[in-house]
């Protein structure tokens, strides 16, 4: 197979921002053809380059600043899931949301998600680090 397209939706639910930060980075490879798919490619085969058409973040509440789950769970929620603590060095600003969509806030950022990636990685290093760097317990336990 030479050449084709398809397309794909990435839902994140009740994501934390080092979350938000993972998959941005993933984006950026991704549009960077970094990521090879399929066979042969050691082979320089399965070269794949990815753009994103939509991003969008919803809430349920009102806001004018970007919020991971750690800000919207209560202290028993933080401490029972362990939720990340970390938090952005500033406020990450929301555009206006759209009219709202039943009980969803809904922002599109389409055109600001990569401007929030130097501010938002911290968050993924400092959970790397949290679990024993990027292979994490998981190497422990093959």
């Amino acid at each position: 197979l030479s050449g084709g397209r398809f397309e794909t939706h990435v839902r994140l639910t009740n994501f934390e921002t080092w979350q938000l930060a993972a998959l941005g980075l993933l984006l950026l490879d991704l549009r960077d053809e970094m990521i090879p798919i399929g066979s042969g490619q050691s082979r320089g085969l399965g070269r794949a380059r990815g753009a994103v058409e939509q991003f969008r973040i919803a809430y349920l509440s009102r806001n004018s600043e970007l919020k991971g789950l750690f800000d919207l769970a209560t202290y028993e929620e933080r401490e029972h899931y362990e939720l990340s603590p970390w938090v952005p060095g500033r406020s990450i600003p929301l555009p206006d949301a759209a009219p709202v969509q039943g009980l969803r806030h809904v922002h599109d950022v389409t055109t600001v998600w990569q401007d929030w990636l130097p501010d938002l990685v911290p968050s993924f290093e400092a959970f790397l680090v949290a679990h024993g760097g990027p292979r994490g317990a998981l190497a422990a336990n093959p």
